[in-house]
């Protein structure tokens, strides 16, 4: 949420370069992994090594790090969170996957909006703020890609995030 606030306030500057998404989810996994092994959450990575997108690091980094969260927020213990990606012609799609509690469909159109506050206890009672979904769409937005869910109530969630590949030098 910092990191959108000073993104807002013009303190955080847009900044794409070429960067290794690999090296990206990883740091951001090893960042919040305490909270899914207090929940024995498996949590696995399944990327080429060699991808690279044209981003901004922090942006792609604190989106990571959200997604990430909320699925091990959702996921009952021994659950596992999967993030993922492949190729396409000019994009990379990264997959973050849970085997969680998943979301009413009605509430789809609620998840990345700022206007409402859509904050949810997880499977332990953790807390939220609200703003972390609709902040995940502002920054991939800014890096010209996409944002969607997909999910079914009882069998988890898959948020889908289109960024470009890089640009050739």
């Amino acid at each position: 949420m910092l990191d959108w606030a000073k993104a807002q306030a013009g303190i955080m500057r847009y900044k794409p370069e070429n960067i290794l998404l690999y090296d990206i989810i990883k740091e951001s996994i090893y960042i919040i992994r305490n909270s899914a092994e207090a929940k024995n959450i498996d949590l696995k990575v399944l990327c080429d090594k060699s991808t690279e997108v044209f981003a901004d690091k922090s942006m792609i980094a604190a989106v990571i790090r959200n997604l990430v969260t909320n699925a091990i927020k959702f996921t009952e213990r021994n659950g596992e969170v999967i993030v993922s990606s492949e190729k396409n012609n000019q994009d990379v799609i990264i997959t973050v996957k849970d085997t969680g509690i998943g979301i009413k469909e009605e509430k789809f159109s609620k998840l990345f909006r700022a206007d409402f506050d859509f904050s949810t206890f997880g499977t332990e009672n953790e807390k939220g703020s609200g703003f972390g979904l609709s902040v995940c769409k502002d920054f991939i937005q800014k890096n010209g890609g996409t944002i969607k869910v997909k999910s079914k109530q009882g069998e988890g969630s898959s948020f889908i995030i289109t960024i470009p590949l890089s640009k050739q030098n």
